[in-house]
């Protein structure tokens, strides 16, 4: 172990597996993260030694084998004790590290942890499986972490001895670790998260490459690359995305009933339409509910109106929780749409978009659209079809777990829930990929992520990933009602002056004169109340 980061000629190539943790017993250090990663390379060269002669051994051709691991491992190599550790410790005691017990965390934290404290016993602290309070006991530690080295592995929660087999090209890693950093302006508190964070990142990297090469074969439909979330664990990522659902839907709402004698076209794309603003970027608050409601009432206004105006998704944050709605944790489009239906909403020029919640500083005077009507459409993939080609885009809800690495192509996954509905986007349209079916989806995590934005997903699948789950549509109070408002306020205008032109003549004619105005004045509030 101690010259496993020498060189020893002959071995180039990455190993198959390798140790997740090092424990730095020789008194390791480096000069920068950069000779670190070198060092690492050259550690991965030496194991493939380890591993080759071990393949010796089991052929009986060497007399003695090498192996190595976590904790309890490192425990019984370096001490001669084979203790069982308490899971139940980490999970009660390791949340200021960054761990999350039952809904996840990452083994480096964990590994911080019993650095600092230490770990109980198995027998000690038994497991539970659920977090309590941490009750760990000092005086009762097992084993003390001297020094905790990251390594490229998919994510496991438990603490046993292990060896993981993956393929790493630590340089190439690196550099794109170094990109994706700049790319989305990504910091960390401190070198040790860096290093937990970049070992989760390696992890999605070997999960793009994998899929990917079945995406070149022709046995998946879509394609992955390095988003914002590759450094997110796939638990991390559904906590994020499950912030919506402290919301739960008001399904008594009226269904929106499109003409089915009208034969929907092939293929829509309301983009090509001048119906799609912009992609927009929602950041780390859980308000995508707030950028699908603003698409679709964009949508409308620009179909029904003309008017290109980008919405404002923090007016919906700030001002429509008494509907429902929970700002950054999550909220439903049709609640919004009922806000709006009562109040309006102010454009994004006028009410920017801010990331957090503040107080509400909706200004009825700069409202942009008036809703008429708000509907569901009915849980058929061909309805929302047809609503789409009639009336333009449409707010639907989806199962987005697996997102977070999605590149291109259509997206079809394993396995994705039609009920458990986690996200909320924009259905702008739909076609056909050879001889795949697809949604167009307008999504709210910047242009940099999917297709420019955008994803497609299957179409005609049984409602996978639950797309016509909780689609919903608004109808605009049309140019006809805008126009007999307009007349109206010139009717009201023309009487108001005609009052006053009334009362200043019979002011000029004594004390009759001024109760003659009085009694039109009292005509005038009547007005204005009107």
């Amino acid at each position: 172990w101690k010259v496993l980061d020498k060189v020893i000629h002959g071995f180039s190539n990455t190993p198959k597996g390798f140790p997740f943790c090092l424990k730095v017993d020789h008194g390791k250090t480096y000069r920068s993260l950069r000779e670190e990663q070198a060092r690492f390379s050259v550690f991965q060269s030496n194991l493939r030694t380890i591993e080759q002669h071990n393949a010796k051994y089991e052929a009986g051709e060497e007399t003695y084998y090498l192996k190595a691991g976590c904790l309890e491992g490192q425990n019984a190599l370096k001490h001669g004790q084979r203790i069982s550790l308490s899971e139940q410790n980490l999970m009660d005691c390791s949340g200021g590290y960054g761990n999350n017990g039952c809904k996840g965390g990452v083994m480096d934290y964990a590994f911080f942890y019993v650095k600092d404290h230490g770990i109980n016993s198995e027998a000690a602290y038994p497991y539970e499986e659920e977090v309590k309070n941490c009750r760990f006991d000092s005086s009762r530690s097992i084993v003390r972490v001297d020094g905790v080295y990251d390594f490229n592995m998919k994510v496991f929660v438990a603490v046993a001895l292990f060896l993981v087999a993956v393929q790493v090209q630590a340089g190439s890693d690196q550099e794109l670790w170094t990109q994706f950093k700049v790319d989305h302006g990504k910091t960390y508190r401190s070198l040790r998260e860096e290093q937990a964070r970049f070992s989760v990142f390696q992890s999605n990297l070997r999960t793009i490459e994998q899929h990917n090469a079945k995406y070149e074969a022709g046995e998946e439909t879509y394609y992955l690359k390095v988003t914002q979330f590759a450094d997110m664990t796939p638990e991390e990522f559904k906590e994020f995305l499950s912030l919506g659902e402290k919301t739960k839907p008001d399904l008594n709402h009226p269904v929106y009933e499109p003409d089915m004698t009208v034969a929907a076209p092939n293929s829509v794309d309301w983009r090509q339409k001048g119906a799609v603003l912009e992609v927009k970027n929602q950041g780390q608050c859980g308000s995508c509910w707030s950028f699908s409601a603003t698409g679709c009432l964009e949508g409308q206004n620009a179909i029904k109106h003309g008017q290109k105006i980008s919405l404002s998704e923090q007016n919906l944050m700030d001002c429509s929780g008494g509907y429902g709605n929970n700002g950054c944790d999550g909220g439903l489009m049709t609640n919004a749409f009922f806000y709006v239906h009562d109040h309006g909403i102010n454009s994004e020029a006028a009410y920017p978009y801010e990331g957090k919640v503040k107080n509400c500083r909706f200004d009825s005077s700069k409202s942009i659209v008036q809703v008429d009507g708000v509907y569901k459409v009915n849980e058929d993939e061909e309805a929302l079809k047809q609503v789409i080609a009639l009336e333009g885009p449409v707010s639907v809800g989806v199962d987005a777990s697996g997102f977070s690495l999605y590149g291109g192509g259509v997206f079809n996954p394993r396995s994705c829930s039609s009920s458990s509905i986690n996200h909320g986007v924009l259905a702008v349209g739909y076609g056909t990929e050879g001889n795949t079916d697809y949604w167009i989806v307008k999504n709210s995590w910047g242009p940099g992520w999917g297709e420019s934005g955008y994803i497609k997903m299957i179409r005609n699948h049984n409602n996978r990933c639950g797309i016509v789950t909780l689609a919903s549509i608004v109808t605009l109070k049309s140019d006809e009602f805008r126009d007999q408002l307009i007349q109206k306020l010139i009717e009201y205008v023309k009487k108001t002056l005609e009052i006053f032109r009334v009362g200043k003549e019979l002011g000029e004619n004594g004390t009759e004169g001024r109760n003659g105005f009085a009694e039109n004045f009292d005509n005038f509030e009547h007005l204005e109340n009107t």
